[in-house]
């Protein structure tokens, strides 16, 4: 199941919510708040557009070469905000891509299965190397929804080591994950390691989406996905596996805020969780508990996640 798809099912369901500290009482409301947060102005160190060239490849190019620039003389502040501009401005492109190759996209399986006898496929190729030369990749290749993205270490070749501790450990986190298979026992990792963020980082303008990425895969952690829920549907029963993974959870990570309550939940013949059982347990994370900030949530991780998503501005 899409990232997408994950969050739209959250959204009906209410089961995310607000993603800010419950201490503080400034939080923004918008995600375009957030992205103010960044105390530095990208436009303070990068040229200007002016000379961007015509043609879809070559502006990748063009726009990964003026950050690349800009990074040299940037402080960390400075690198933060060009990591917000340069992820803007490249999710504004591949949005363009998604729609200018929508239809070969549509043909992927077609594609992989006739191979060289496919009549596209030589305009696949092309497109492969584009994507290539550009540090993009098909994703979701063996699903219906098959998009243009970034590939997983995109964003931590160009800015790991320029910009601030908070955001060079928030795109290494993203890019680990971005290259790692979804299973029960991943989804419980990438939660410890977005609560450690949390602790970690307490300060930075990225508190709000990484307790919004946390509640997602703690979420994914106790329910799964429509996919694959952590039930069994025909006898309603918890799933060997999910049960397996609460345990694993516990003993890698006896300190996490999260442990008790999966250890209270695996004493449960049959732990219920649902929209009546998720809220109270995100509370008790100071995670996501409420209605009044779903769209937050979501624009905030989505906007990163998937090009077709616009961060409000």
């Amino acid at each position: 199941m899409s990232t997408l798809r994950f969050y739209t099912c959250l959204l009906s369901l209410s089961l995310l919510a607000a993603c800010s500290d419950t201490s503080d009482t400034s939080s923004p409301s918008s995600a375009s708040a957030t992205a103010a947060s960044v105390p530095v102005a990208a436009s303070a160190v990068i040229a200007d557009d002016a000379d961007k060239p015509q043609g879809l490849w070559a502006q990748f190019a063009w726009y990964r070469q003026r950050v690349e620039n800009a990074l040299k003389n940037a402080d960390a502040q400075q690198a933060d905000a060009l990591f917000e501009q340069h992820q803007r401005d490249i999710n504004t492109l591949l949005r363009q891509a998604n729609r200018e190759y929508a239809d070969l996209l549509a043909e992927y399986s077609e594609l992989m299965a006739a191979s060289a006898t496919h009549p596209r496929i030589g305009e696949f190729n092309a497109l492969q190397s584009n994507l290539t030369a550009a540090g993009l990749m098909l994703r979701h290749p063996a699903l219906e929804e098959t998009d243009i993205f970034t590939a997983p270490d995109y964003y931590a070749k160009l800015f790991a080591t320029h910009t601030s501790p908070a955001y060079r450990d928030y795109i290494h986190i993203l890019a680990r994950e971005r290259a790692t298979p979804e299973d029960w026992d991943v989804w419980g990792e990438q939660a410890a390691v977005w609560e450690g963020f949390v602790r970690q980082h307490g300060n930075s303008p990225l508190q709000q989406r990484a307790r919004c990425r946390m509640a997602h895969k703690v979420a994914l952690l106790l329910r799964g996905t429509g996919d694959s829920p952590s039930v069994d549907l025909e006898n309603d029963t918890l799933l060997p596996e999910v049960r397996q993974a609460w345990t694993d959870y516990q003993s890698k990570h006896p300190h996490s805020a999260l442990s008790p309550i999966l250890a209270e939940l695996a004493t449960q013949t049959n732990p219920v969780i649902n929209l009546e059982t998720l809220p109270p347990i995100m509370q008790s994370l100071q995670l996501p508990d409420n209605d009044e900030a779903e769209a937050q949530c979501y624009y905030l991780t989505m906007s990163e996640d998937d090009p077709q998503v616009e961060q409000e501005q």
